[in-house]
């Protein structure tokens, strides 16, 4: 048997590590303070789009939607409920020039996009009011059910001899030697030669133990559902930057903001969990100016759900503070949709193999010396 690994969290981050990890050899004990998705994978709209503005995001998002489209042969039998429903990205006028850069580095990477016009953004969706718009068409993107994911990795990593426990709240981390060698929570310690924190908006606070901060910050973010009224059918997700807003277009319409404004600090273990009035009545008139058929839409209320920011939007993954003690959090919303391609190379780091991506860019020490990534879409989360 290879390393022995803790990791901290049962979310669909955890859960792909640990399936990479065992895949590597290790003995891995996966710890989750309330149930497995409780965090923000519960809730997550798991939107599977490969639209970056940087290269390792895009190609990390191309792969990991490649794992979604064949979860059942990734986690040898279990589905992820994917649905390849496309995806519409529209833009104003002033960012036509951008959009093409980022297509040109898209399909330089392997990511089927092209840009549509009018007819085609009209033929795609239907009932759409396309504007001065621009957009572009992927056609492979769609998303999955996330509490469908989790429950399927959990099964797949057991039967791989990962163990679970869930209910069970890290409280700190036992350290010797100026080495973390495992953690210690409400019912005792556990040992390891390495302690991955994938504890999403908890993260800041268990590194806080070990002197140490993530620059994670938990945040609340909402989003409304609405019933569609029959005229009006499913179809790709839009992403609509004029309108400020996203709409994933499953059973009922998902709606929810794109504006780093719209994010607002919170406490994870006591946050609304539901949606305010003044926010779904916002997305009503941000979806109905896209789709004037949607103000006939029966509102079904929405929910809060959490985020783990960071000061630019993307993750903090690597080794951090004390040897033995490795964070991957702070994906801003992204995590999902990344997950399987984050895993495989946090396992392989794990172990000492050449990771099969470079997270130079995305090391947890680069806000204390002031480097901060910048992408073509710094007015959005959309990285």
């Amino acid at each position: 048997m290879g390393r022995d690994v803790v990791i901290v969290g049962g979310g669909v981050m955890g859960l792909s590590i640990a399936l990479c990890l065992a895949r590597e050899g290790c003995g891995v004990v996966l710890l989750e303070r309330n149930h497995l998705g409780s965090g923000s994978t519960g809730k997550s709209g798991a939107i599977l789009r490969q639209h970056y503005s940087l290269p390792l995001t895009a190609t990390m998002a191309r792969e990991s939607l490649d794992v979604f489209s064949n979860f059942e042969e990734w986690t040898e039998g279990g589905s992820a409920g994917f649905v390849r429903s496309g995806m519409v990205l529209l833009v104003g006028p002033d960012d036509v020039a951008n959009l093409n850069r980022n297509l040109e580095l898209q399909r330089s990477v392997g990511i089927r996009t092209e840009l549509v016009d009018n007819a085609d953004i009209s033929r795609i969706l239907p009932h759409v009011e396309p504007g001065d718009s621009v957009a572009c068409y992927e056609e492979d993107a769609g998303y999955a059910d996330p509490v469908m994911t989790v429950h399927t990795l959990a099964k797949c990593v057991r039967g791989l001899g990962v163990e679970i426990h869930e209910g069970l709240e890290v409280t700190g981390f036992v350290v010797t030697d100026s080495k973390v060698t495992g953690v210690s929570t409400s019912e005792g310690e556990y040992s390891a030669q390495t302690v991955v924190v994938a504890a999403g908006a908890w993260a800041d606070a268990l590194l806080k133990d070990v002197g140490w901060s993530s620059s994670v910050q938990p945040m609340r973010v909402q989003s409304a559902v609405f019933r569609r009224p029959p005229e009006l059918p499913g179809g790709p997700t839009v992403i609509d930057f004029p309108n400020e807003m996203y709409a994933k277009q499953a059973g009922e319409t998902h709606v929810g903001s794109i504006l780093p404004s719209e994010a607002s600090p919170t406490d994870p273990d006591a946050y609304d969990e539901g949606v305010e009035g003044r926010y779904v009545r916002l997305a009503l008139g941000r979806v109905s100016a896209r789709f004037p058929a949607m103000s006939k839409s029966i509102s079904f209320g929405g929910y809060g759900a959490l985020y783990a920011v960071t000061p630019d939007w993307h993750p903090v993954v690597g080794e951090v503070g004390l040897e033995g003690l490795y964070l991957c959090a702070g994906f801003s919303g992204h995590g999902f949709k990344l997950a399987p391609s984050i895993a495989a190379t946090v396992a392989a780091e794990v172990v000492g193999k050449k990771p099969p991506h470079d997270f130079a860019i995305l090391r947890p020490d680069r806000f204390a010396t002031g480097t901060h990534i910048e992408t073509r879409y710094a007015y959005s989360i959309l990285g």
